[in-house]
């Protein structure tokens, strides 16, 4: 599915399968749906490896000190769940250490919910 929005399809060989927003209209839609406004407050994440190309940039929308719409941006990233412990097929793209993307979105929803968690990791 293309970033920048677009007809969705499979590496270009299955056309018509539909359009999609862009991440960047995507995002817009949720803040504009909770009743936010504004730009978010952006911050580069700290990078794991100097050699690594990509890098990650958190955009936070909040009301009241809550987290209501979070938007990571990886740059330089493939297609991928960016997490540090699986490598992806190559032909995907690079795979970026610099987010754990499965921790992320499991914190995000249990704040939402309001649930206390024990860490254990």
């Amino acid at each position: 599915m293309p970033y920048k929005g677009g007809e969705i399809s499979v590496f270009g060989l299955t056309p018509g399968r539909g359009l999609m927003r862009s991440a960047q209209q995507t995002v817009e839609y949720y803040v504009a749906a909770h009743g936010l406004d504004g730009s978010g407050t952006t911050v580069d994440l700290p990078r794991k490896h100097r050699w690594d190309p990509t890098s990650v940039e958190r955009t936070v929308w909040a009301r009241d000190g809550s987290q209501v719409v979070v938007f990571y941006k990886t740059n330089g990233g493939g297609h991928v769940v960016p997490q540090p412990v699986y490598r992806w097929p190559r032909f995907l793209g690079r795979t970026t250490e610099d987010l754990n993307a499965p921790v992320a979105i499991w914190e995000f929803f249990v704040q939402a919910a309001g649930v206390q968690v024990q860490q254990h990791l």
